[in-house]
């Protein structure tokens, strides 16, 4: 034990020397435990990797067959039919799918998940079936679209996400049922308002607001 209290491994070993005498010496291998755990942690990850890269292989063969059968029901069924909006879901979803399986492999081989141009309208328009399956039947759930709504450089997984997140967490203060708005506009910060933005750079943004008529969070939840 150190003299702070903290204690530490340590190897002892015994010398014979002369007339029956011994030496007792003591060597501290905390570096060398460290190391061990270290490599260890590492080689678990290494697994752990090898793993998801072998479910992302299988998955994304599944992927393929559902994106596959989707499109061959679209050409399969008239433009009118009303079948037509089920597989064309689908084939977005598939599509959306293909897409976190890039970026899972893109992390687990350590490269960064690289940003695109998108458009926050398309993003909000494609969830919107997802997020009336998640919220309850009694939020009515509605959006207001800027028209002339710029582009963003970000990734289309992680705009989704953040997204539902909101949603989600929005439409649990209203379980007697209220109302959810989704409302994206251009957002101008001048030098003169960025006291109020925190870190937000003076130029040009996308902005998206989510609201709610819900009682909001408790005074415990912000504390």
């Amino acid at each position: 034990m150190r003299r702070d209290g903290e204690t530490f491994p340590k190897v002892f070993s015994i010398s014979s020397i002369e007339h029956g005498r011994y030496v007792l010496a003591e060597r501290d291998v905390s570096e060398s435990h460290n190391l061990k755990d270290q490599l260890f942690k590492s080689q678990r990850v290494e697994g752990i990797g090898q793993l998801i890269g072998g479910i992302i292989h299988d998955f994304n063969n599944l992927l393929s067959a559902v994106l596959g059968y989707s499109q061959l029901g679209l050409l399969k069924l008239p433009e009118r039919h009303p079948l037509r909006a089920y597989f064309e879901e689908i084939e977005k979803a598939a599509e959306r799918a293909t897409l976190l399986i890039q970026q899972v492999r893109l992390f687990t081989s350590g490269e960064d998940c690289q940003a695109q141009t998108v458009g926050l309208n398309q993003v909000i328009s494609d969830l919107e079936m997802m997020l009336a399956q998640v919220i309850p039947e009694n939020v009515a759930l509605s959006t207001e679209f800027a028209n002339d709504l710029g582009y963003v450089s970000n990734n289309w997984g992680q705009l989704e996400q953040v997204i539902l997140h909101l949603a989600i967490n929005a439409a649990d203060t209203m379980p007697s049922g209220e109302s959810l708005t989704l409302k994206t506009q251009n957002l101008t910060v001048s030098e003169r308002t960025t006291e109020w933005s925190n870190d937000m750079a003076a130029g040009e943004y996308v902005f998206l607001a989510v609201s709610d008529t819900g009682d909001g969070m408790s005074e415990q939840v912000v504390d």
